[in-house]
């Protein structure tokens, strides 16, 4: 039997079914959901001693979370992250000049990983920039990873922040 020669009330039937059927919500926005949840500030304890402060904040209507912090250079460095579609990306400008751009991998669910996928002003191939960051994150801790390439060879910075009162 053809569509249209279906009765109506079997094509609604169908279409209430269709729509009664909880759809999940996709990877990306749920993980920015769940980033919103890291607006504030957050303070770490170098090995140094000295704390690391970083801080996030939503702008542009809400549709964009900045982290912000000072390295110990006195430059400040960002990383804005944003949906694209079905994607998460994550945007870092590097006090080093660089802006690698990063996208979410996985469902997102447990800690926030973010790949590589292209970076702009790179002057040189070997020079640091990121290529991998991870936000394992919770109501009170945040532990941040980030993997920086140089001249080939991958270095990794772990911080654990609480949350700042």
């Amino acid at each position: 039997m053809s569509a249209r020669l279906l009765p109506v009330p079997l094509l609604l039937l169908g279409l209430t079914t269709a729509a009664a059927e909880p759809q999940a919500k996709p990877a990306a926005p749920r993980a920015f959901e769940r980033m919103r949840g890291l607006i504030g500030n957050w303070v770490a304890a170098l090995p140094n001693g000295k704390p690391y402060r970083v801080s996030f904040r939503l702008i542009a209507g809400d549709s964009a979370l900045v982290e912000t912090y000072t390295t110990a250079s006195g430059k400040e460095t960002m990383t804005i992250f944003t949906l694209d579609g079905d994607r998460l990306l994550a945007t870092h400008y590097c006090a080093q000049g660089n802006q690698p751009r990063l996208a979410l991998r996985g469902e997102g669910d447990g800690p926030l990983a973010f790949d590589f996928v292209d970076v702009t002003s790179l002057r040189d191939p070997a020079s640091s920039h990121l290529r991998h960051l991870e936000l394992a994150v919770s109501r009170d801790e945040l532990i941040e990873t980030e993997v920086y390439r140089s001249a080939g060879k991958d270095e990794a910075e772990r911080f654990v922040f609480k949350r700042a009162p």
